[in-house]
């Protein structure tokens, strides 16, 4: 929490059973660097992918460098910071294999931090997404699958217990636009 960030569990996503996410302990600003809110990659041979990686199990933060040719571990804090399709944050670079967080929009306690993992993580133009820019704009993951908006409600469905709203409503997504 000195660093202004915790993290907390986080069931959003249907490919996991135990996530987690960055959520904001501290008022950011747009323009502001979390430093301590970092991480570094670490290259693994061939050998240490296949002895020790499993698949949908503990390769959560593991990335493949097509520039470098072999997968990348990603380490620290920043390796639970999930995607969004419209982030509240972006990673950069602090030496030749780390990078922390810049903040794009400004951020109140308890806002998840969330960077945009590029165009094609999810399948061809990240048709699998399940961010909540997507849930919210019905993209990715809750496109409609007949085209009509009712098909919409077959994608995936958060796990969290939305908040409870001062008017009693019981579900929200935070404004992206």
């Amino acid at each position: 929490k000195d660093g202004g960030f915790t993290v907390v569990p986080c069931q959003r996503y249907s490919n996991e059973s135990c996530g987690a996410k960055v959520i904001v302990t501290q008022q950011w600003s747009v323009g502001d660097r979390v430093t301590k809110l970092c991480g570094c990659i670490a290259e693994m041979t061939k050998e240490e992918e296949q002895n020790f990686l499993v698949p949908g199990q503990n390769d959560f933060s593991v990335m493949y460098s097509t520039r470098k040719g072999c997968s990348q571990l990603w380490l620290g804090p920043a390796a639970y910071i999930n995607h969004d399709c419209k982030p509240t944050c972006k990673f950069i670079p602090t030496g030749r294999n780390t990078a922390c967080v810049l903040v794009l929009r400004d951020m109140s306690v308890g806002d998840e931090v969330t960077c945009y993992y590029g165009d094609n993580f999810f399948g061809d133009k990240n048709m699998y997404c399940e961010c909540m820019t997507c849930e919210r704009r019905g993209a990715g993951a809750f496109a409609p699958k007949n085209g009509t908006e009712d098909d919409v409600e077959s994608g995936p469905k958060s796990k969290e217990t939305p908040p409870t709203l001062k008017d009693g409503a019981k579900y929200c997504l935070r404004e992206t636009e």
